[in-house]
């Protein structure tokens, strides 16, 4: 198993502001670096369509940032005792628009010192990243920087909280016949990872889906291993999956050796604990900051063991350990996470929507989820883990083609 992640690596996350809220995200995060309040109230309200929170970067590094900045009309926040106190890492808001970053970059290439040549390549590969969202699927290379993908859920399971996904073989097999237009992937699990439940043994898992994952495959239907067990995983892949989702997060080092062997697709989840406990008072100093360093470390550890980049997609993890304020925040910031790999989301009838709506029954939650979708796609997200894919396609492609509405021929 890995050990937690360093505390002080550098982290640089990219970060798209809302249209109407920008000013309270902008607030928001210049609480979260601790500057003075005489600068939030000057900055917040200040230009710039996104911007770039980093973590840990040298102090001196940090106060040539904000001069330079300062110089081609964006702004740098930093605390506001980062001077006196002569820390040597601080934090940093990057506050900026296209035109006034690539003017940025332009006046930090000629700074060679305080680990800059670093932290701008880090960037500049982040904002490639972004605008480059590419994802093999079975050797098949899809373009996410407009199209998605829909992944169905198949529940080899008892207690799964949708009773609408369980299924066993007969009926899983005539589901997707069924939607199969609908549906670029099918995700097969055997184990509930419901909050509150319990881990079921290897060779139950075993039992419950590898006559499935075969039989989808037989079929001639792309199939995902939902599993987070590494025999279990590299017993599906023999047998005929095409990806692994893990949402234990590729956290055992055999899990990841399994992936690379066999070449297949990865889908790196976070989860803060284990199902049986994970909704039971979950804390995090900077929710956004740890799921996305966690996801982060996770994915420069699958590259290591050879994993193919163009093969790895991330998922934040949605009601994993996270309570409405961190699922809220996940979502809004979404599209931070394709600055490491395309984003899959896995929101689907769950219970953020009944928090927010007091809806208890998980089968009258399709609006709620049709709406989420909906907006993840315009933030960002490209991967769709969904219960019923003909209705989340639908959304999808309305989604799609507003967000392209220049694309559209009348």
């Amino acid at each position: 198993m890995v050990e937690k992640r360093k505390a002080m690596k550098t982290q640089i996350i990219p970060l798209i502001f809302s249209c109407f809220n920008d000013v309270r995200e902008k607030e928001y995060f210049m609480k979260k670096i601790d500057a003075h309040e005489k600068g939030i109230e000057l900055m917040r309200k200040k230009g710039g369509s996104f911007g770039f929170y980093m973590k840990n970067i040298s102090s001196a590094a940090a106060l040539i940032i904000k001069q330079e900045a300062l110089s081609v009309g964006c702004d740098f926040a930093i605390p506001k005792d980062a001077i006196v106190e002569k820390t040597p890492q601080v934090d940093g808001l990057l506050l900026c628009d296209n035109r006034t970053l690539e003017r940025l970059i332009s006046h930090l290439e000629i700074q060679g010192w305080f680990a800059i040549p670093e932290l701008l390549s880090e960037l500049k590969r982040k904002i490639k990243k972004m605008k480059n969202q590419k994802f093999d699927l079975a050797g098949k290379l899809y373009n996410l920087s407009k199209d998605y993908l829909v992944m169905a859920v198949v529940n080899i399971t008892p207690d799964s909280f949708y009773e609408g996904s369980r299924k066993n073989l007969d009926e899983a097999l005539e589901w997707a016949e069924s939607v199969k237009k609908f549906v670029d992937i099918f995700d097969v699990g055997g184990e509930s990872t419901r909050p509150g439940a319990n881990e079921v043994s290897e060779e139950e898992e075993l039992a419950r889906v590898l006559d499935v994952v075969k039989a989808f495959s037989d079929a001639g239907f792309k199939v995902s291993c939902d599993t987070r067990k590494w025999r279990v995983a590299e017993k599906c892949l023999d047998a005929g999956a095409v990806m692994i989702n893990d949402v234990s997060g590729f956290r055992d080092e055999n899990m990841i050796k399994v992936v690379a062997d066999s070449g297949a697709s990865a889908c790196i989840m976070h989860m803060k604990g284990e199902p049986a406990s994970m909704q039971e008072n979950p804390e995090y100093d900077d929710c956004l900051a740890e799921v996305y360093g966690f996801l982060e470390d996770r994915y420069e550890a699958l590259l290591e063991a050879g994993v193919d980049a163009q093969k790895i997609t991330v998922d934040p993890g949605i009601g994993f350990g996270k309570r409405l304020s961190h699922n809220a925040l996940l979502m809004n910031f979404v599209g931070s996470f394709a600055s490491i790999a395309p984003v899959l989301m896995g929101v689907s009838r769950k219970s953020y929507i009944g928090m927010i709506t007091g809806e208890k029954d998980p089968t009258k939650r399709l609006p709620g989820t049709i709406s989420t979708l909906s907006l993840l796609y315009a933030k960002g997200a490209r991967i769709f883990r969904v219960h019923d894919p003909v209705e989340a396609k639908q959304a999808l492609e309305v989604a799609k083609a507003i967000v392209n509405w220049f694309d559209i021929e009348d």
